[in-house]
């Protein structure tokens, strides 16, 4: 956590910088190098991000909401659109939304980056026994079978990008709050992942979901 901070401070001095340097009037290849050497920046600032939040995940708003309002939030979040996701819930569960919230993000995020703004994503929502159950299917190429085992290892990614503690920074969340996510099929395609949280960190109303 130290470290993070000490990288995130000259971190930001030296993203202002060069935005200055993008603006100034030296020339095109100024312009072009400034924003390479800014996009970089950015993303290291996103990895220290990512760590940050790894390493506090317990810093999160405490505040219930039902579960579609949740994942009207997560799919905004994700860039993905309110058309492309389908919610099914008997009833209108409500949970804890900071954390599953973020949760739902970055596998909206995964199942986007996979297979484009076209995928589909399906989220199956019920109450199974002292849980409150989350299915979340996309209709993407899915995980591959090698990374099955270890998709929930900090810096394990298959994304050339990736900074790979999405889905570890997900399982640490819901850690706190006595829940899990889990890759059901690894290998297949259209990935498919259970959420599952304790019900003591959720409540249930009687009323019907639209």
């Amino acid at each position: 956590l130290g470290i993070a901070h000490e990288i995130k401070n000259p971190l930001n001095g030296a993203m202002g910088f060069a935005a200055l340097l993008e603006r100034s009037p030296e020339g095109a290849s100024a312009g072009r190098y400034a924003r390479s050497v800014r996009e970089g920046l950015q993303r290291v600032d996103e990895i220290v991000r990512s760590l940050l939040a790894f390493a506090r995940p317990d810093q999160r708003r405490v505040q219930a909401a039902s579960i579609r309002a949740i994942v009207e939030e997560a799919a905004s979040a994700a860039g993905l659109p309110q058309a492309r996701v389908v919610v099914e819930c008997g009833h209108e569960l409500r949970a804890e939304s900071d954390a599953l919230l973020r949760v739902l993000a970055v596998l909206f995020r995964n199942a986007r980056d996979a297979a484009g703004d076209s995928v589909r994503v399906r989220i199956q929502a019920q109450v199974v026994g002292s849980w409150l159950e989350l299915t979340v299917e996309d209709d993407g190429p899915g995980v591959a079978a090698e990374l099955g085992d270890r998709v929930f290892e900090p810096f394990v990614s298959s994304k050339p990008r990736g900074t790979g503690l999405g889905l570890p920074l997900a399982a640490r969340v819901l850690g706190f709050l006595g829940g899990e996510v889990s890759l059901l099929n690894p290998g297949q395609a259209g990935a498919r992942f259970r959420i599952r949280i304790d019900r003591k960190s959720t409540r249930l109303n009687s009323s019907h979901a639209n």
